[in-house]
């Protein structure tokens, strides 16, 4: 909500009932994969499960508004989703337990 306030934008709030329905989105159009994001919500491929729940429109701007850190504060790119990745590390290291030595076959340094 900041961003939006910041670039002056003319749209409704981020509720959580938002941000959850986008994080739902995202994840379902994951798994069913169309070509385009607009097409969950066209006639000829309709998804029920999108269409009942989310607005294609609140979707778009959730999308371009979505920030995890204030922009002015950011000195670098990455300061920008630094919040996510220590979110995200904090959260694995509580699901798994890493091991002392990891060993790294060259056969998979292709794949990073």
């Amino acid at each position: 909500n900041l961003y939006r306030i910041q670039q002056n934008l003319k749209q409704e709030a981020m509720s959580m009932t938002d941000l959850f329905q986008l994080v739902g989105f995202l994840y379902y159009s994951s798994i069913i994969r169309l070509p385009s994001k607009s097409d969950y919500w066209s006639s000829w491929s309709m998804q029920e499960i999108v269409i009942d729940n989310v607005k294609r429109n609140r979707i778009d701007e959730s999308l371009r508004t979505l920030h995890f850190t204030d922009n002015a504060l950011s000195e670098h790119k990455c300061d920008k989703i630094q919040p996510l990745i220590t979110l995200f590390n904090r959260r694995c290291a509580t699901v798994v337990q890493q091991e002392e030595f990891i060993s790294i076959d060259e056969q998979l340094v292709t794949f990073k």
